[in-house]
């Protein structure tokens, strides 16, 4: 009997382990190609966040930074443009997405590297029918450090941070060679320089089937600036005429005439019912300030001993403090530049308050 109970111990114990570990594995190890993790968002839910807290938290928000402000696809004389509101924007951002973190955290897919010169990044992004170009252009938002951008985009660490120093551009263009399936094109953000990589890719027929099922029967009405030498002061203008107003040469210009929908604010801190106690409490405010006073342009003012709280009508919060050591700590421990951008992210959560939906299409400027 006593032998009986030692074994069953054993077994439940080893049991136990066992799921442990396995639950482990599930969320903190890279499971799938290209690091990306399948579990990352049964990791957000409440009860398993508490469970596996730590500086390398995840947040929703933060799913949206990964992603790029806009998608141009271009196949020959076709070309579709997608932005990251588009219906269509998941289908396309999946399958470039897996190929970048694919390829950025495994070195052995890219077979060779060189410079590219800048005619080729912009010959490569021609919507022209006399030539054979095939490239899907990624926009993101803001540039980030190639550490940044690989921590938030699910991987470890990437090999890209030796040859950029910050990205924000990449094209992605199929090609036919020995070896090599895709083109991957990244600029330097810093210093416009373009490095072109060789890249063997399994992904490739997903890639070709993307471009052409996002640019079939598109109606092609958009150019980049570049294309229509509205980039240069006096490039294909015409003989002694001077261009004043200049477009980066990445912006997308629309050719077609037509009413575009108006874009107006919302203030969820005006709406009737609001309350602000919650958000005080965020900066450590009492509820009931005895030091509040709203300014004749309707600004509410919060104060207290070492710190101003300003809630702007069109619903800006600004909180100053009079030192840095007085402001509102993140933690009590030095934080790696991607530790405190998930930090500040969930800080921002809980100003939002009763405003999820929108902290959800949370944007960064640096």
């Amino acid at each position: 009997m006593k032998y009986r109970r030692t074994k069953t111990v054993i077994l439940t114990f080893l049991i136990i382990s066992s799921v442990i570990l396995s639950v482990k594995v599930w969320f903190n190890e890279e499971l799938w190609p290209g690091g990306y993790n399948f579990f990352i968002m049964l990791r957000n839910t409440p009860v398993i966040s508490k469970i596996f807290n730590s500086d390398d938290t995840y947040s929703m928000p933060k799913e949206n930074l990964s992603k790029p402000q806009k998608i141009v696809i271009t196949n020959k004389a076709e070309r579709s443009v997608v932005y990251n509101s588009d219906t269509a924007f998941n289908g396309v951002n999946d399958i470039v997405k897996s190929f970048l973190t694919y390829t950025l955290s495994e070195p052995a897919s890219v077979v060779t590297s060189a410079d590219a010169p800048d005619d080729e990044w912009y010959n490569v992004l021609r919507n022209d029918e006399l030539l054979d170009t095939r490239s899907i252009y990624m926009d993101f938002s803001l540039a980030y450090t190639p550490e940044l951008f690989a921590h938030i985009n699910g991987i470890q660490s990437s090999w890209l941070g030796n040859d950029v120093s910050a990205v924000k551009e990449f094209i992605i263009a199929p090609v036919d060679g020995d070896g090599v399936d895709v083109l991957l094109y990244v600029k330097d953000y810093n210093t416009e320089a373009v490095k072109k990589y060789y890249v063997a890719y399994s992904g490739r027929d997903l890639i070709d089937k993307a471009i052409t099922r996002y640019t079939t029967h598109s109606e092609n009405t958009n150019s980049f600036s570049f294309e229509l030498n509205l980039n240069e002061a006096t490039g294909g203008i015409g003989s002694g005429i001077v261009q004043k107003i200049l477009l980066d040469s990445m912006v997308i210009v629309s050719t077609n005439t037509g009413q575009q929908p108006v874009i107006e604010s919302k203030n969820p801190l005006a709406e009737d019912g609001f309350d602000l106690r919650e958000m005080l409490g965020v900066f450590k405010y009492p509820s009931l300030s005895p030091r509040h006073y709203t300014d004749s342009a309707g600004t509410e003012f919060f104060v207290e001993n070492y710190s101003v709280l300003k809630i702007y009508p069109e619903g800006i919060v600004e909180y100053t403090a009079d030192k840095d050591s007085m402001g509102i700590e993140i933690s009590d421990k030095p934080l790696s530049l991607y530790e405190t951008l998930n930090r500040a992210i969930e800080f921002s959560e809980k100003v939002s308050v009763d405003c999820a939906e929108e902290i959800s299409i949370l944007r960064l400027s640096s």
